[in-house]
């Protein structure tokens, strides 16, 4: 079977990709520049909690991982099992509070069941403390959390917040990433709601936002009938259907090379800038 391309109509996708990895290697190199500084004392230290049976998590900690280890940030991968026991973590969330060479904690999520043993998610992110919290997870946390600071970066690089955009967030009103993101743009006084991925009136939500977010999880959930012409859309749950989407927006990020390499850097930045809080002197 023989395959047509329309080159005029591939070039017209491709000018409407948001590069997310060029972005993320600017502030890249920001963050080298800051971290020179510090050359020839103590470097940044995080330390990350994961489910060594889920190999999502298990990859996307060894990103994080490499990327830190390529800025000089060091990076401590502390794995759990089914078996591990929650009040060894809490005893080592806590041990890690007190140590001063360390600048950031985290869990990966989700976590085992079994460990959690009848209690949340939330009340294991809550033992970490607000100024180590640098994946920004908890209420009291002195950080956005790292996925919601890479799609407000992304949004503001592309210049296309301001003053009456409509912003519909899918997964915003019960999901942890979706909810921040609400709160976050709320505070620049746009025209932003939180939808449930459950409300019966969701495509019609969507269709009227200028700017639409999804932060559910759920493949293929944004169909072509679902976006205004022209939005911008901004795929941070792999739940768009890309290919056909893209015939109606201005801008879109893709699934790979998207939301993801600036929710990576935006913890290197939030871990750097936790380090740098510890020495004022030289920051």
């Amino acid at each position: 079977m023989t395959k047509e391309v329309d080159m005029d109509e591939q070039s017209s996708s491709l000018n409407k990709i948001i590069d997310g990895k060029t972005l993320a290697l600017e502030h890249e190199e920001k963050l080298r520049q800051t971290l020179a500084q510090f050359k020839n004392g103590r470097l940044p230290k995080l330390v990350s909690f994961v489910n060594k049976n889920d190999e999502p998590s298990v990859k996307y900690t060894n990103m994080k991982s490499k990327k830190a280890e390529a800025l000089g940030i060091q990076f401590i991968t502390r794995k759990i099992s089914p078996g591990t026991k929650y009040s060894l973590i809490t005893r080592e969330i806590k041990k890690y509070n007190v140590d001063p060479s360390i600048d950031g904690i985290m869990v990966q999520l989700p976590i085992p069941e079994s460990v959690l043993d009848g209690k949340l998610p939330k009340e294991l992110l809550d033992k970490i403390l607000p100024e180590k919290d640098v994946d920004g997870l908890t209420e009291r946390s002195q950080y956005l959390p790292a996925t919601v600071k890479g799609v407000m970066t992304i949004l503001e690089s592309e210049g296309v917040l301001g003053k009456g955009k409509v912003i519909r967030v899918l997964g915003g009103v019960h999901g942890m990433v979706g909810s921040s993101l609400v709160k976050a743009l709320h505070g620049m006084h746009e025209k932003v709601i939180g939808v449930s991925k459950s409300d019966p009136a969701i495509k019609t939500l969507a269709r009227w936002a200028d700017i639409l977010i999804s932060a559910v999880g759920q493949p293929n959930l944004v169909t072509e009938d679902m976006v205004k012409p022209g939005a911008v859309v901004v795929d941070v749950g792999k739940d768009v259907d890309t290919e056909n989407v893209m015939k109606k927006v201005s801008r879109i990020t893709p699934k790979i090379g998207g939301v993801g390499p600036m929710t990576v850097i935006s913890l290197m930045e939030n871990v750097t800038e936790a380090f740098c809080r510890s020495h004022p002197e030289r920051s």
